[in-house]
Formats: C-alpha cells, structure tokens, sequence
C-alpha cells in the first residue's frame, strides 16, 4: 500500500490483528476478535490522500467485515454477513456467516471502489463508502474465491466469477448479482472403503479462480479439489482443457473423507487449498498468459507445474518438492530474470530460499537469508516481490523482513512468541510496574533464554513507557540479551534498572573465537536507555603481554627494561658475593663496573637481537594461551549494604577469571584462576597488577551464583559449581578500609554432572531466612537430578527427578497442614506406573507426602494443544474452611464428555469443602468419567467486593474430546459461579494492584491486561418475579456489538447482537442466565431467577385461532416454504 508522502507500507493480518509496517516501524496495529482472512484496498474515503482498508475476520460473533483508516486506524464502518441455519435448542435461527474472500470493484458506479465478498452460501455487494448491503446472491453450499472478470452481460460494469465448496462455479453480474451462469466444474467422487465398495459420494472444492484473457475471449484457469486444473470459458462455462496435476490414492482419499465427515475441504482441513496457481507472462511464446501450479498434499507428493495457458500441456514440472511450508507462491524479480522463490525452512540460523527460473524450471541458486533462532518443522512462509531484487518475507514464527537479492536482510519487524512478566519500581509513582522481556533460545529450549524486546509498562496507567529493541544483525549474530536480571537503582534517579550482557550462544561459537564480542548491557528501568554497553575488561591478553601483541614498537623497550631489572639482579648477587669474600669496597666497586660494562655490551651486540627474535617468537607461539577469554559463564548482581566498594555491583565470571564492577564498568577487583597467564615472556615469576588476586576457589569454566548474605556482613555472598564439588563463598570486607575479597566457607562433595550453568536461586524452603539455590545433574537416559540446597548448611533440603516438559514444583507455596512450613506443590504430566497425571503435597518439614490426589486420567488435551510448559492444575487458595491454614483449589475437566469442576480441598483434614461446576456432566453419556487436569488455576484478588478472593482457572470445555476448547474463567468462590470468561489462553497469572484487574501472559508472545469489573444488569424479568410465555428478557451494561447469549437452566435458548430477546419459556421455576461477549473476548454473566405461570384461557383461545389463522394464510405458498425449508435443513448447522 502507497502512504501519503511516497513511502510503501506492508499490511500484515495476523491471528490476533492487522499489523501496518513502512521501513520495520509499527504506524498502526489493528486488534480483532480473530484472525484477519484477507484484506481488500478501497479508494480514499477520508481525505487523507491515501487508500483504506477493507479485512475480512474469521469470526460469527462479531462484524466480520471492517473497513478502517488506514493512517489512524478508526473504524470507518462494518458489515455482518447472516444466514439462517439450524442450532440445537435454537432452531432456525439467523446467524453471521465467516467470510472467506474480498474484492474491490466499483459495483453500483459511485466512482468509490466497493468491496465483494464471499460468506457462507452468499456473494454480498457492500458499498465501499457507507458499509451498507447493494445486493447479496445466495447459492448452496460455501463459496470461497472471487475473481473480476469481463462483462459478459453487457451492462457496462466487470462481472464475477465465484466458486463454491459443491464443486460449482457461479458467473454474476456485478451490478445487480443475478445469476448468470452456474456449471459444476470439479468432478464429484464416488469413496472407495476398504471392501472396495462406494462408501458415499462426496462434491469436491473450487479453489483458484484467476482470469485469463486468450485471443480477446475470457477464459480463467481454475484448480481444484479434485486435483485438476481446467481452463473454463467464462461466457458459458465450458471446460476448454484440463491437466490433472494430482492423482490421489483411493485408500488415503477414504481415510480423508472418512475423517473430515464425508464433506469436501473447508478452512482449517489440513489439504485445504492444496492446488495454488500462479499466471505468469506468457512462457511459451503464443502470446497467451501461462500458468504455474503449485501442489502440495503430503507423504512427498508435491510440486510445480508450468502449464501453456492456450492448449494446457505441460511446459515443465518439478515433482516431488516439499512445499509444505510454502503459503502461495508469486513472481519476484532477481537479476532481471523472472522467478518464483521457494522457502525451504531454517537450517541451523540461516533461512533458505531457492531460486526457480520460471521460463525452464531450473534452480538458479539458493539464497540464504541470516535469522534468528525460532522455527520450527511448521512453518509457513510466504513471499511477495517488492522491487526488483527486492523481496518480502513473512512467516508464522519469523520475523517480517525486507532482503534483498543477496539475502541481506535491509529492515525486519520482530516477532514475539513468548514472553515473561516480572514486576518492579521502574517509572511513575509507588505502583509496581512490569517489565516484559521477549523470549528466545538460541541453543535450545533447556538452555536460558534471551530477549530481543524489552519493554516497560507503568503500573499506575496502564501505558508502555518505552521499548529496547535489540538490532537485527545483533540479534541474529546473539539472539538478544542474556541473563537479564532487575537491579537496585544504578544511576541515581531513585528507580530501578535492569542488567544483562549479549554474546554469541554458545551453539555458534568455534574454538578461534574469544567472546571479544560479549557486551554488559545496563538499561535505565526509567526510560529504557543504554547506561553502559562494553566489554568485561578491555584488555585482549593478560598483563604485558597486551601490550606487547597491540603495539610492536615496544618490543625492544620492553625487553630494555626487562635487562635492567635482570641486569641489576645480576649486579647485586655480584656485590653480595664479593662482599662475603671480604674484597675491599673499592675494589668492589670497580669489579662491579667492570662486569656492568661487559654485560651491557655482550647485550647490545648479541642477547638483544636474540631476545627480540625469541619475543617474536614467544608471541606466535603463545597467542591464543595468553588471550583474555571473554565468554560469560555467569552473571549476578552484588549488593554491599554496609562496606565495599560500592553498593551495587556487577559479579561476572569468564573460564579463567572472575570479575567486581562498579556501574560505571570500572573494574574494582578481579580473581583469577590461573596465576601463570600474567608470566611475561622472560620473567621467572608472574607479577599480578593492581587489583588482582587469586585464591578464590573455583576454576576453568566453573560458575557462580549470587546468593543472599549468609554470614550478616552487608554483602552477596556466593556459590561456585564445579563438576561434582559446591563451594559456599563469602564475602570478607574490611571494616576499616572497605577492601573486598571473599572466602572459601564450605565445599560440598557431590556427584559428578552438575549443570552449574542451569543453577538458580529459589525459595528459602527450611525457613531460616536464607533462599536456597537449585541445580540439575545429569542422568544418562534418565530426567536430570533437580536439587535445592542450603547455603547455610550445605545440606539437601528437596530433591526430585525433573523432566521441565512434564513436571511442574511450585516449592515454599503456602503451609497446608499448619506445622508453621510452608509445603511443596508437586505435579506430573503423566507417571508410568500409575498411567496418568499426578498431584502430590510434599511437607515443608520433612518433604515427605502429605496429600496426593489420583483422580486424573487423561493428558493428551496438552499435547494436543501442542504446549510443552508449565501446568497449574492445583493453587493455594485463602483458608474457607476456618481452620486457619490454606486451602486447595485444583481444577478438572473430563475428557470425552461435557463436565468441567474446582474442587476445593481442605488439605490439613484430607476433605472436601465444595465442587463448584462450571460445566454439567451429560448423564446421558454412557463413558468412563476420565478426569483430565486443567492448565492454570490461581487466587486472584476479591474482584466482587463480597469478601472471598476469586479464582482464575483456564478449562477445556465441550461435548466431546474433538471439540474441547481452552477457555479463561473468573471464578466467584462465594456465589460458586463464572464472573467473566476470555477467548484467551496462558501460562502465567499477573497479579495487578486494581482490584477488578489482572494479568495474563498468551502462549504466542501476547500480554494481556484483564479488567473484570462487570455492569451487565438483567432489567426484565426481575429476580424474584412471575411471568407468562413468551417471556422477554432485557439487559444493559453491554458494549456495542455485543454478542449476548440467553440460557434458560443451563441450556442456550437465544442469542443476539441486541440488548433484548423473547424467548418462549415454560411453566415453572426457571433459572436465567445471561453471557455478553465483547469483541476482546470478554466474556460477563448476570443470572436471575423467575417463575412461569399457566397462560389464561383468554390467551390460549387467541393463540389457537391465530394459528389457524397463520395456516389457512399460507396454504398457497405452502409448498414453496416446505422447498425451501428441506434445502436449507439439507445444510444445516
């Protein structure tokens, strides 16, 4: 899309919105309800000088077709698309229909371009300036693509051409849609079972539909389901030829329909759209456009097809390509020469692309593009030219990138797919704000993470105060920042800021490099700027010798000075020995001078030359020993409260070396391991600079961890893991002078294995004060060993097998048992011997069980759900017994039926206080109640003011394992009843300090902030009151659109966009539920509860004659609406 001033922007629809990007800066995001299907340009509507935007969203509930400002992103107007189809409890009843395609055509001939869409059974024309419905053609079955064509009616305007899910292809007059021609294009199949019988018989898709102009008649190639492509005649719709480019397997082709219910493709079905075309200039050289299929189905079945657009032989092919991961294929321009390009995913950091010459097939090269470490076997791409040579690239887990021919990459625009939340005083006033750091493993998903985009939101607004990005080539050459960590203040404005370092991962280093390139970051917490960016130390070697190496010319001044050091040592051991031989004084002296003179010259005429040889020499030989390493082996922050050097330090440690800095980066101390690396080439002992030591237990590639202070002295003290040694460090200051140096405390023996690198500090477990610090040890062919252990005493306080794929440990969460400990929740994705997930309690004083609960059955809805992380199906929760002591709250859904509960547990008397039902269990269902755990439960504050903290809780609910869907809940314990629900799904839980909100980070990157506050009030009937059938119910508090849901003792009985709804209701005591769904995918509830009385006689008599009446009425259309009725019931749902 061309901006005002000249500049192009990318429009970018996404699951979650419509991203509009110029140079790899964000100008407008766009959030819908759901994801963005395709996206329709009009003329300016706003004077702005530039074109807006039309997008279509995969969506029932909301408008699904918006048009927006492209320049400040307001909606200027939208379009819900309806149909009437058929819903248990329901009936027939009107509801929006997903939209599929969008085009822009000047339909009613405004001179404003207006968008047509496909949406279900219709073709709708919508006017481009107003929003408002022109004309709507309905067919029978799904349409899907629309393509332009010429105007075979005569009537001045372009025609369309639609093709439709039964395998028919549909031409409408644009002007009006009327229906000029309707022919079934792709064949219908008969589905051959396995006893070699017709199983049933199934229509198959129209895919592509693009338009072809052949000897001045318009034709359109067109793919489809049934593996062919044709050439149809669009003026009466023969086929003119066809090319079948897939021949399908009948045994796979009835697993397929088998599966997919005997129904042709649809969105979501995994060959969906199988057969991609592309026109390309004419090949062939008959002056006649050709056409490039492109084809993938599985199982190495795929490839390119060059097929000559006048006669339909094929021109070239290649089989037997993995397009999987190709969205669509287009044209580009390299080199002059035209092209299509094909991704072929990641290998290792690099993404790679070949080259295809459209004219022969050939690959011409292989384009290899430098990325980031995020992937995965999955993912789609899609290409689209820009200028020559130039190309975009955009995929579901990469970034968007501007590269060019040579695959240099000139702007990108990040993506994130995960992201943490820690919380700090960072700008703003006392409220605790967030600090959200992107997630990214460059060596592999068990070592830490990095983070390319930092950013900070203040506490008190709500708003983002400022974003670090890390640049493209750093993150491609890093993958961001490493180790971040928040600080106490270290610039003096009273907030705090935030620390880390960058270097290569460890995955794509080579034995030649040195880590010269490792960087500490320190970032203002305040407003995101850079307060330090350097090296650990500037030097490149040790002592003298980085000298030496960075200035030759020194070389002769150095070995001077080193002879007279030598020289004088030589002198001296002279005169002592004359003098124990009694020599007299003068005779002494003269002898000195005499040995003096003579070894001076011996030096200038033959030991000079040689030692300047030698040092050449000795610095060939020595270079890569006497080289500082550089490489980050850990990083931690050091706090001084009473003495030291300052109060806030950086503590880090490199293979040989261990490094103090001050904030400035000014290197206050530093130890070494390896005293011999400051031995200059001809001295006999190593002399140590200024501010180096040694003694500090340790060694080549060990690391430390910063722990609390243990022995009271006012500073961090340490652990250093070794292979199978621990050593407790601590501090030893001087109280007089301030000098810093630390202490070997206590060494701990341990297995060998441990993976110091993986080592944390956790929580203080044995209640001393102190944090324990954690570690792994390698098991062969077993999960690692996870360990916590005190500082203190050096002793094992919890340890466990842990695979971080299948267990998750909340330690030191709340003491349910009232011995004063607090306890460890433990659970386990699936346990072998007992053949299901698993909940234990383990008793912070002894860590033995003390509660288990083996109800669950199942866990494949994880799998399923293809997540890998953390699993909370369980939290403490507030004490609603009255015994004193926390509660439990674990959260179940069965698997193969309806049925989703919080149980909530007193632990200390092994008992059950309450089931809270969220979704009843069908009794009708005659299967085995599987039990299967939720994803998160947690405490969240009292958001209803009635007393009793809420609970949060992400379930899958549904009727049957297939249709099971995620979804969040607010829970009121008191009233045992859903406050709100979100269309979203996370990992981790945010505690804000605004009593209606929280937070939740999404498992593709996203954060959200979640407001609760409910003003959805039920104003007809009144709670309490009796009414008569039909009863209508009324409400306010709802936000515009809204999609409103109307339960009547838990089943659905209505739903609408309006603020009202009559509803048929029997006699009785009647429960009223109502759901009011926003765009945002907030979900409030009200629920009131009436009474139905018998209708009087009166009104039952009236009932009764004017059905009559309505019957006699209709008798002469009755047929038709039967007609009518049967088609659409034969679509239902």
């Amino acid at each position: 899309m061309e901006l005002d001033g000249g500049d192009e922007a990318v429009l970018l629809g996404t699951s979650r919105g419509l991203y509009i990007i110029s140079q790899g800066v964000l100008l407008s995001y766009i959030p819908t309800p759901n994801s963005v299907m395709d996206i329709a340009l009009l003329d300016d509507l706003t004077g702005d000088y530039q074109q807006d935007i039309v997008i279509a969203i995969w969506d029932t509930y909301f408008p699904n077709i918006r048009c927006y400002d492209s320049d400040t992103g307001d909606k200027l107007w939208q379009f819900i698309p309806k149909q009437e189809v058929f819903i248990d409890n329901l009936m027939w009843t009107e509801l929006q229909t997903p939209t599929f395609n969008l085009e822009n055509l000047d339909v009613n001939g405004d001179d404003i371009e207006d968008v047509v869409a496909t949406s279900g059974y219709r073709v709708y024309a919508i006017d481009g300036r107003t929003g408002s419905e022109i004309w709507a053609c309905e067919t029978s079955n799904n349409l899907w693509r629309i393509a332009v064509t010429a105007d075979f009616n005569a009537d001045g305007s372009p025609d369309l051409a639609v093709g439709g899910q039964n395998g028919y292809m549909y031409v409408l007059s644009s002007e009006s849609g009327e229906l000029l021609w309707g022919e079934r294009v792709a064949e219908r199949y008969d589905v051959i079972n396995d006893r070699n019988e017709v199983w049933t018989t199934v229509d198959r898709s129209i895919w592509d539909i693009l338009p072809v102009s052949s000897r001045g008649n318009s034709k359109a190639a067109v793919s489809s389901e049934d593996g062919k492509v044709r050439l149809i005649d669009l003026s009466d719709g023969t086929t003119e030829w066809e090319v079948e480019v897939v021949t399908y397997i009948t045994s796979l082709q009835y697993d397929y329909y088998r599966q997919n219910s005997q129904k042709p493709t649809s969105p979501g079905d995994r060959n969906f759209f199988n057969i991609r075309l592309l026109l390309v200039d004419d090949i062939s050289g008959d002056g006649i456009e050709d056409v490039l299929a492109s084809t993938h189905i599985g199982e190495g079945r795929s490839g390119l097809f060059m097929i000559n657009g006048a006669s339909g032989l094929v021109i070239w092919q290649k089989p037997a390509l993995d397009l999987g991961n190709i969205a669509q294929i287009e044209e580009v321009s390299i080199g002059g020469e035209r092209v299509v390009l094909l991704p072929k995913g990641k290998t290792g950091f690099v993404d790679e692309l070949d080259v295809i010459d459209l004219n022969s097939g050939t690959t011409l090269e292989t384009i290899e593009i430098e990325s980031g470490p995020e992937s995965t076997s999955g993912n789609v791409y899609r290409v689209r030219g820009n200028t020559d040579d130039e190309f975009i690239l955009a995929s579901d887990y990469g970034d968007l990138l501007l590269v060019s021919a040579e695959g240099d990459v000139l702007w990108d625009y990040p993506r994130v797919t995960d992201v943490a939340v820690e919380r700090g005083d960072f700008c703003g006033d006392a409220s605790e704000d967030l600090l959200v750091r992107s997630e990214t493993y460059p060596s592999g998903r068990n070592s830490a993470p990095t983070a390319r985009v930092l950013y900070v939101v203040d506490g008190g607004t709500r708003e983002k105060v400022w974003t670090h990005e890390v640049p493209y080539e750093v993150f491609v050459a890093t993958g961001g920042i490493s180790n971040i960590h928040i600080t106490p203040d270290l610039n003096g404005d009273g907030k705090q800021d935030i620390a880390g370092y960058i270097q290569i991962p460890e995955s794509k280093r080579s034995d030649e490099e040195y880590g010269d390139g490792t960087r500490i970051i320190l970032l203002s917490g305040k407003d995101g700027t850079v307060l330090l960016k350097q090296p650990v130390v500037s030097a490149t070697y040790y002592g003298v010798w980085d000298e030496l190496y960075d200035d030759p010319s020194c070389h002769e001044d150095y070995i001077r000075q080193w002879y007279e050091q030598e020289l004088q040592r030589q002198l001296d051991e002279i005169e002592k020995n004359l003098r124990q031989q009694g020599i007299p004084e003068a005779e002494i002296q003269q002898r000195l001078n005499g040995e003096e003179a003579g070894r001076r010259q011996g030096f200038e005429e033959n030991e000079l030359p040689q030692r300047l040889e030698e040092l050449q020499r000795r610095l060939e030989d020595e270079e890569k020993n006497r080289r500082i390493n550089k490489w980050i082996l850990s990083f931690g922050i050091a706090c001084f409260d009473k003495a030291g050097p300052a109060p806030v330090c950086l503590l880090v440690k490199t293979p040989r070396d261990m490094y103090l800095l001050d904030p400035s980066g000014e290197i206050l101390l530093t130890w070494t391991f390896e005293l011999w690396m400051y031995q200059g080439p001809f001295e006999n002992e190593p002399e140590l600079p200024a501010g180096v030591k040694t003694g500090l237990a340790g060694g080549h590639w060990n690391r430390q961890l910063v722990l609390d202070d243990i022995n009271d002295d006012g500073g961090s003290d340490l652990v250093i893991f070794a292979n199978n040694e621990i050593y407790i460090v601590t501090t030893d200051i001087g109280t007089l002078t301030g000098s810093l140096d630390y202490e070997t405390f206590m060494t701990i023996e341990v297995e060998e294995g441990i993976e110091g690198q993986r080592g944390w500090l956790g929580d203080d477990l044995d209640g001393d004060g102190i944090r324990e610090f954690c570690y792994y040890r390698h098991q062969e062919g077993r999960p690692s060993m996870l360990t916590f252990m005190s500082p203190v005493t050096g002793e094992e306080v919890l340890e466990m097998e842990y695979d971080a794929n299948r267990t998750t440990i909340d330690t030191s969460c709340a003491d349910f048992d009232g011995d004063g400990c607090n306890d460890t929740l433990l659970f386990q994705r699936w346990v072998e011997d007992k053949e299901g997930p698993k909940l234990e309690i383990l008793s912070g004083q002894n860590r033995a069980v003390i509660w288990e609960y083996n109800d669950y059955r199942e866990g494949h809805l994880f799998n399923e759900a293809n997540y890998q992380g953390s699993i909370k199906t369980a939290c403490p929760i507030s004490d609603i017994s009255g015994d004193g002591v926390a509660d439990l709250a674990l959260i179940r859904t069965l698997t193969w039926q309806p049925g989703a509960q919080i149980l909530l547990y007193d632990v200390n008397h092994d008992s059950e206080i309450k089931c809270i039902v969220l979704e009843e269990i069908d009794s009708a269902v005659r299967r085995d109640q599987r039990w299967h755990p939720g994803f998160l439960v947690e405490e969240i504050t009292d958001v209803n003011g009635d007393g009793t903290k809420e609970l949060v809780a992400i379930m899958a609910f549904g009727n049957t394992a297939e249709e099971k869907e995620w979804q969040l809940m607010v829970v009121d314990v008191h009233q045992e009843q859903p406050l709100a629900d979100f269309r979203i799904i996370g990992s981790d839980c945010i505690e804000l300090e605004t009593r209606n909100e929280f937070g939740m980070t999404g498992f593709t990157g996203e954060v959200y902030l979640l407001d609760v506050a409910c003003n959805l009030q039920i104003t007809a009937p009144a709670d309490g009151s009796t009414q008569t059938s039909p009863t209508t119910v009324e409400w306010v508090g709802t936000g515009d659109g809204a999609f409103n849901q109307v339960f009547i003792d838990g089943i659905e009985v209505g739903r609408t966009n309006d603020n009202e709804l009559t509803i048929p209701t029997n006699q009785g005591e009647h429960e009223l539920e109502l759901r009011s769904l926003d765009e945002y995918g907030r979900g409030i509830y009200q629920t009131v509860t009436f009474s139905v009385e018998k209708s009087s006689s009166a009104v039952t008599q009236l009932i009764i004659w004017l059905a009559i009446f309505l019957i006699i009425a209709l008798v002469p259309v009755g047929w038709g609406f039967i007609i009518r009725r049967q088609r659409r019931k034969a679509h239902r749902g």
